[in-house]
């Protein structure tokens, strides 16, 4: 037989698991809806890595929004350091990438004196780190 003070209780730590599992859907669902933003410097090592460089500096960095609906977040960056394409080798490499997932495109390889060595039109995915 169960007493007024073990029936409260239980009646607490099941609202208690109630409300803690309400706020694990919520949690989920949010992430799914609106994944987490990558920085840029995350962006830079990996697109730096998969050129060969886990150290890139960031040059330059524009953070805006895709065109279309539902306007994802996205940078314009360019990054400095030693990046190859087989065996071309440049200094700098300019791109665009959604910050949301990996997903880079428009990329653009140069060399120190600015001029374009190569080109790749879209990496997806990057692999991981």
């Amino acid at each position: 037989m169960t007493t007024r003070k073990q029936r409260r209780v239980r009646s607490l730590l099941t609202r208690i698991g109630i409300v803690a599992l309400l706020l694990g859907v919520a949690i989920g669902v949010y992430r799914v809806i609106w994944p987490p933003v990558k920085s840029p410097t995350d962006v830079a090592y990996e697109v730096g890595a998969h050129y060969g460089d886990v150290h890139p500096r960031i040059v330059a960095v524009e953070s805006t929004s895709t065109d279309n609906i539902p306007h994802d977040p996205m940078y314009f960056m360019t990054i400095e350091g030693r990046f190859h394409k087989g065996r071309q080798i440049v200094r700098y490499v300019s791109f665009s990438a959604l910050a949301d997932r990996t997903y880079v495109w428009g990329v653009q390889g140069y060399n120190k004196a600015g001029s374009p060595d190569w080109s790749e039109n879209e990496l997806e995915p990057l692999p991981p780190l």
